[in-house]
């Protein structure tokens, strides 16, 4: 009699466990190896998911601390993606979705991917944020914070 209550907690479980590696739970990857000799040229491109006049300024102050940035850590930033052994992204996401509203929080993400597209390294640079109190420096701290977090750039060989 217990057996009938048991097989469906058991096949409850197996299919969470199955959907779960299906839809790729888990922590996301924090650390990048940059030891390789494959991380040195770098392209940024420019920050999406917010298209309103008030990121305009913002995403431009992004794009050049990550230049910045790079360069700095001894990185070769690249101007075409084809010549690019890695990629960084950054995207703007909203709460609520309306994107200019008072109420906004803002969250920026960065991510370095390989050239499949695979995730090496993805950081909060801005956590849940009114858009008030974003400014180009606030911003350009930030950018330059994280991708500080990479280190400096394998030699060159």
């Amino acid at each position: 009699m217990h057996s009938r209550h048991i097989a469906p907690s058991l096949w409850a479980f197996v299919g969470v466990a199955f959907l779960a590696g299906c839809l790729g739970v888990g922590p996301e990857p924090t650390t990048v190896e940059v030891s390789s000799p494959t991380m040195r040229r770098i392209f940024v491109t420019d920050p999406t998911g917010a298209s309103t006049a008030e990121f305009a300024e913002l995403d431009a102050a992004i794009h050049d601390a990550a230049v910045r940035s790079l360069r700095d850590q001894g990185f070769e930033v690249v101007a075409e993606p084809a010549q690019a052994q890695a990629t960084v992204r950054f995207s703007w996401h909203t709460r609520p979705v309306s994107a200019g509203s008072p109420g906004a929080r803002i969250q920026l993400l960065l991510r370095l991917e390989d050239r499949v597209g695979r995730t090496l390294f993805a950081r909060d640079v801005i956590t849940d944020m009114p858009l008030g109190f974003l400014s180009p420096s606030r911003v350009t701290d930030a950018v330059h914070t994280r991708l500080a977090e990479l280190g400096p750039a394998p030699p060159e060989l």
